[in-house]
């Protein structure tokens, strides 16, 4: 009897450890296009595409009287949206607006963005680190009287990596007044 319990217990433990598995493996495809275009602003363009398509037919049973039929279908495009960030327009629009405006009002802030673009001139690229110092001065006061203190502090930062005395005193300020309003919390 126990060899017979044992044979059956050693049948069933063979069956599964032969059964067949079935690993998946992914299917993995690369699409690359090398290739230059000028695109504008705001505008889009289509590189390329590659579509592809296949069938299969399987015959089955007696006198092969059924079929399967199968059918799959790729296809893959390419296309590049461009939407250029001009950051130093965009924190001015920011700083050029008042606390009084609704900050989801987007007429307003996109044409105060258009106004401060075209007005907009450019950066010395040879100012000296005093001239540099000064003109973040200048942006973290600014900043820092519309209220903006998260804005006014980034400027001072600059500032006192360029040099200023004033930025790094401001900053001194700033870190205290921080440490204050912590532990009167």
């Amino acid at each position: 009897m126990r060899c017979s319990v044992l044979i059956a217990i050693l049948l069933l433990v063979g069956r599964t450890s032969f059964a067949q598995q079935v690993i998946q493996q992914p299917v993995v495809g690369t699409t690359a296009v090398s290739t230059t275009v000028s695109v504008p602003d705001r505008g889009s363009v289509l590189l390329g595409g590659v579509s592809s398509a296949q069938s299969g037919r399987a015959l089955y049973g007696p006198l092969r009287s059924g079929t399967n039929t199968g059918i799959s279908r790729q296809a893959t495009s390419i296309t590049t949206h461009v939407y250029i960030h001009d950051l130093q327009a965009m924190d001015e629009a920011l700083l050029n607006s008042g606390p009084s405006e609704s900050s989801d009002s987007k007429s307003s802030i996109s044409s105060k963005f258009v106004r401060s673009k075209e007005r907009e001139q450019p950066v010395d690229p040879v100012a000296s680190p005093a001239e540099k110092a000064a003109k973040f001065e200048q942006l973290a006061r600014k900043a820092g009287e519309a209220g903006k203190l998260g804005v006014a502090k980034l400027h001072w930062q600059v500032a006192a990596k360029y040099g200023s005395k004033l930025a790094e005193t401001r900053l001194a300020e700033l870190s205290r007044g921080s440490t204050l309003q912590t532990s009167a919390r």
